[in-house]
């Protein structure tokens, strides 16, 4: 679903992100690695279409013209992709209506969520005033309940709960059985990530060091990686 071409991203005269060719798998679950400042991030965000690259471009191999289409993507990078003075229930409201989903799958499928995020308990509360898990949670479940072909999330375990960590890994695990949606996602849980990896790919200084679909003969290389 996505190729990288000579991509490039600077700030100012710090590189970012400089990939000349990768290739993510389609219908997997493909987990992007690195230390702090590596440009997982940027890279997200410059396949999500908020950022425009200093050079090269992303291919998305199944969508028309192989250019991005918002229709075809959901995406949670961080609190920026909230709105704080709405409650929960209104945010999901203009989820549903922005991306013309239809409201009473989407309310039903919250119900399936409760263990992971209590939206009954929650639905009246403005998002400001939701601990930093559960915002992350609303966050999480917005882009996941858009049942969209491809599902983009930045650090989906961070900052919350192990019972809701053990909830999201079983709906990455459940995708890596049926193949069907491309998840790409980065986490610095290195045990998580290779639960439910397809593929992994490491990054370091903003470039691919590790681009590996042989998850178990990887994962030591990478432990070694982060271990040095």
């Amino acid at each position: 679903m996505i190729e990288i071409h000579n991509l490039k991203k600077l700030f100012k005269d710090k590189i970012a992100v400089n990939i000349p060719s990768a290739h993510f798998m389609t219908n997997a679950n493909v987990c992007i690695m690195g230390n702090n400042g590596a440009g997982k991030t940027t890279l997200l965000r410059l396949i999500c279409n908020l950022l425009s690259p200093t050079e090269g471009y992303v291919n998305y191999t199944d969508f028309a013209n192989k250019i991005f289409d918002s229709r075809k993507v959901a995406a949670f990078l961080d609190e920026s992709f909230l709105f704080e003075y709405l409650t929960v229930s209104e945010y999901f409201e203009l989820i549903i209506s922005i991306n013309d989903l239809d409201k009473i799958k989407f309310k039903n499928s919250l119900k399936i969520w409760e263990a992971f995020f209590d939206y009954q308990k929650n639905k009246n509360v403005l998002i400001s005033n939701l601990s930093v898990g559960n915002r992350n949670k609303v966050g999480i479940l917005s882009a996941i309940l858009q049942n969209k072909p491809l599902l983009i999330l930045d650090e989906p375990f961070a900052n919350i709960d192990p019972s809701s960590q053990n909830i999201l890994l079983s709906f990455f695990k459940e995708n890596k059985k049926s193949q069907s949606v491309t998840i790409l996602l980065s986490s610095h849980n290195i045990d998580h990530s290779f639960e439910i990896a397809d593929q992994v790919i490491l990054l370091e200084n903003g470039a691919i060091i590790q681009n590996s679909t042989d998850i178990l003969n990887s994962k030591q290389t990478i432990l070694n990686y982060f271990n040095k």
